[in-house]
This record gives structure tokens, C-alpha cells and sequence, in this order.
């Protein structure tokens, strides 16, 4: 399977670098990593093109770019969770997990429910 081995081949390239592999923290078709410990804390994911969660990605940023009040909603969401992430990063991933299922359906024109 071709797209194992590059996803395969990005995971060794970027632990060599000092990035730290976390997997898929509860996303599916996702690998997460820490920045090495002198770098700057931010979120890096390596994703399959054109997988379902390739699409949210990229279907969520690009509603969010189109929509600067629904960023400027998610943003204070996520400023207000922030504190969680020093303790539970499943309750802020969990907490963030409805909202962001609402944007997706709006962005793909569907009725949020």
C-alpha cells in the first residue's frame, strides 16, 4: 500500500528530527507530533490526501477563512478549553467535538442536527 509506506516514511523522517510520534489521538487516518523540545508548541498532523479526514481539514479551514465570525466562535471555544490541554486533551478534544461536527455539516450544506 503505497500511502502506508509515505505516511510511514514522513513518521521516521519527522522522529528523526526530533519530532515526538503521538498517533492518532482518537482521529482515525491522522498521526499527530510534538514539536522537538526547543521548538515552538503547535499542532502537526500528517494526513493521507483526499482521505475523509484530509476533507474535514481542509473543508473545515476553508469555511472557517469564508466565515470570520464562526472563526472568531471556534477561536474564543478554543481559548476558553485551552486550560484543559495541561490536563485532559481528551476533554478538550471532546469539547470541541460537537462544534466542530456543526461547522463540517455547514460547510458541506448540510442541516446541522
Amino acid at each position: 500500500m503505497p500511502r502506508h509506506r509515505e505516511v510511514r516514511a514522513a513518521t521516521v523522517a519527522l522522529t528523526g528530527a526530533g519530532w515526538r510520534h503521538r498517533g492518532d489521538l482518537g482521529i482515525a487516518g491522522r498521526d499527530a507530533f510534538d514539536p522537538p523540545a526547543d521548538g515552538c508548541y503547535h499542532h502537526l498532523y500528517i494526513v493521507v490526501a483526499g482521505s475523509t479526514t484530509h476533507r474535514d481539514h481542509v473543508d473545515l479551514r476553508d469555511f472557517l477563512r469564508a466565515n470570520p465570525d464562526e472563526a472568531a466562535r471556534y477561536a474564543a471555544l478554543k481559548h476558553g478549553l485551552a486550560p484543559l490541554l495541561a490536563v485532559d486533551r481528551s476533554a478538550y478534544v471532546e469539547a470541541k467535538s460537537a462544534f466542530i461536527k456543526e461547522l463540517l455539516e455547514r460547510a458541506r450544506g448540510q442541516a446541522a442536527t
